[in-house]
């Protein structure tokens, strides 16, 4: 390898490591929708339009985590987005004991993120 390719190959890396910070840091932001969009499917257990925006929240995750570095969470968001889904094949109600699997869902993406957090 050259000197060139060398900086070259730092570079991408820095960049790269620069957009894995981002992306960690934006998880509190995302939780917080994750949360509230949670705690008003709690309220409206029947809302199809809710299920979806968890839905596409999860699928959203499960298609970068790996990319940035994280495949816990790509695999973690995909098996909460099929969970969903299982809801809304059958056009069911979301139960009370599947807000808490979403929930606990939540946690351990919460738990991979705050992993991968500078120390302050």
């Amino acid at each position: 390898m050259t000197n060139n390719d060398s900086l070259k190959t730092d570079s991408f890396n820095a960049a790269m490591e620069a957009l894995r910070k981002d992306y960690v840091n934006s998880w509190p932001e995302k939780r917080e929708r994750l949360e509230i969009a949670l705690e008003n499917l709690e309220k409206n257990p029947k809302d199809i339009i809710i299920m979806e925006e968890l839905r596409m929240s999860f699928h959203r995750f499960a298609g970068s985590g790996g990319s940035y570095g994280l495949p816990e969470v790509s695999v973690t968001s995909r098996e909460a987005e099929l969970f969903i889904d299982s809801f809304l094949d059958a056009d069911e109600a979301i139960s009370p004991d599947a807000i808490k699997e979403i929930k606990n869902y939540i946690k351990t993406l919460d738990s991979i993120f705050t992993a991968q957090a500078p120390a302050s």
